[in-house]
């Protein structure tokens, strides 16, 4: 039977695979948006037409699927973040690895816009300038990326490195 070198904790591919979804939502949400806002710009005004009640529901409708993608972008990106604390928690470390935390997180802050660069390029096209309206929660997250991700850097490590080691009582 070949054994696998490395052990991959289930726990560390939830987080990866939570982190990969966000991202594919954050590209996702202005195009579904797009394709969404060319139907609903034709239908609304032939349903007023014909009835001004069925437009307000598809103008309801319309609203709703607005707020709900940037909602769900938030939603996971906390999601993210809490389960990042949790796992911080969780883990014993020794103080010899504050070391390679500091050099990754500084790692990740200098190329943190090469991991928004797509999202903001998408953002950033003219065509998408009513799906950029949209979504303001969205579209705040990514402009303060660099903050948040600081932010988040800052807490996670005060966790890890500062944990309270009970002590165990002599009873």
């Amino acid at each position: 039977m070949i054994k696998p070198i490395i052990k991959q904790k289930k726990g560390q591919a939830d987080i990866v695979i939570l982190i990969g979804i966000l991202v594919s939502l954050m590209i996702l949400a202005p195009v579904m948006l797009k394709i969404f806002n060319s139907i609903v710009v034709e239908t609304i005004p032939i349903l007023n037409e014909s009835s001004v009640d069925a437009g307000s529901a598809m103008t309801k409708v319309s609203s709703t699927f607005t707020t709900f993608w940037d909602y769900l972008i938030v939603i996971a990106m906390f999601v993210a973040i809490i389960t990042l604390f949790i796992s911080a928690f969780m883990v014993d470390t020794h103080p010899i690895f504050l070391i390679m935390y500091i050099m990754m997180a500084f790692g990740l802050m200098t190329f943190s816009n090469y991991l928004t660069a797509p999202v903001t390029n998408i953002l950033g096209m003219g065509e998408f300038a009513t799906e950029l309206g949209q979504i303001p929660m969205t579209s705040f997250m990514i402009t303060n990326f660099n903050l948040i991700l600081l932010g988040v850097i800052v807490l996670s490590g005060i966790i890890l490195y500062g944990k309270f080691k009970g002590r165990s009582s002599d009873l």
